[in-house]
């Protein structure tokens, strides 16, 4: 099972995940994010249920959002600035991107929505993120 196996590799390189119903990045349990874990029998278990999409909760991190491949807020300085961080990058469905960043540690970070620039969000303390190999389907993210 990839799900499985990609769930347990986040957990593994320090993530909490949670299942997301599948074609979707909608929470598959009550608490959502709340319910995230990086305990492999845990993970094993519910994702042995249902090929649950992968969330991982952003406590922690600080996940800059930039929707759409076209955004004019991503330019070719910032870019290269974004690579000299030498971030974890995730190519999103629709062609935008989730840059990967971790808090630091005198300071915390809450989610925003195009705060940054227009149609640039974020995602930290409190939120989460859809992380692949999920599968979401038209309409579900």
């Amino acid at each position: 099972n990839e799900l499985l196996q990609a769930a347990l590799d986040y957990a593994d390189l320090g993530y909490r995940v949670f299942p997301l119903h599948p074609g979707s990045k909608l929470p598959a349990t009550e608490r959502g994010c709340l319910d995230a874990t990086s305990d492999s029998d845990a993970i094993t278990e519910t994702w042995s249920k249902a090929a649950y999409n992968i969330g991982i909760a952003t406590d922690g991190l600080l996940i800059i959002d930039i929707d759409g491949k076209s955004n004019p807020w991503l330019r070719d300085e910032q870019e290269k600035a974004f690579d000299l961080l030498n971030c974890p990058i995730v190519i999103t469905p629709r062609g935008g991107s989730h840059r990967y960043y971790k808090q630091p540690t005198d300071t915390t970070y809450g989610n925003t929505a195009s705060a940054i620039a227009a149609g640039v969000d974020t995602r930290a303390d409190g939120g989460y993120v859809a992380a692949p190999p999920s599968n979401l389907e038209a309409g579900g993210g």
